[in-house]
């Protein structure tokens, strides 16, 4: 091995496939769970009111993946500075930012739900429908916000 080709030492790719294993089984586990999802609304016939309430879900996930890329910048730099007080302020506003976007995304499906599914599709049926899968739905944004964060 030629030591200019690689990046870390032995202990550094170590370092990082502990980190890295763990999040990629979730993403695949998470994938999984999607194709599932879609297979067993595709068998009743509904997938249309699905995927419209699925960009809602994903409108969501943005977002909170856009406060964990902020919160991100800090905690590099405080990582950085070693400064592990303020990287675990970070982290904690990570948390409650992320938490806050779940919630916010709860309450707009439980108070907003028609005018939100409107904004995508304009089919009574698939309006009616779609409301019925987000109602349940809901329930989940703020734990995959946390999650997200983790």
């Amino acid at each position: 091995m030629t030591a200019g080709k690689y990046v870390g030492d032995k202990r550094f790719y170590s370092d990082v496939c502990h980190l890295a294993i763990p999040s990629m089984l979730q993403q695949l586990l998470s994938s999984a769970m999607g194709m599932v999802d879609t297979m067993m609304v595709s068998a009743i016939g509904m997938v249309s009111p699905v995927g419209v309430a699925s960009q809602v879900g994903h409108v969501c996930t943005c977002i909170s993946f856009g406060v964990m890329e902020g919160t991100g910048i800090y905690a590099s730099q405080f990582y950085g500075a070693d400064d592990k007080e303020n990287l675990q302020r970070t982290f904690g506003m990570s948390l409650i930012l992320t938490l806050l976007v779940g919630l916010r995304f709860f309450g707009l499906i439980s108070f907003r739900c028609i005018p939100v599914i409107r904004f995508y599709v304009k089919d009574p049926d698939v309006i009616s429908y779609a409301k019925i899968y987000l109602d349940l739905v809901k329930f989940s944004f703020p734990l995959n916000t946390v999650a997200l964060a983790y």
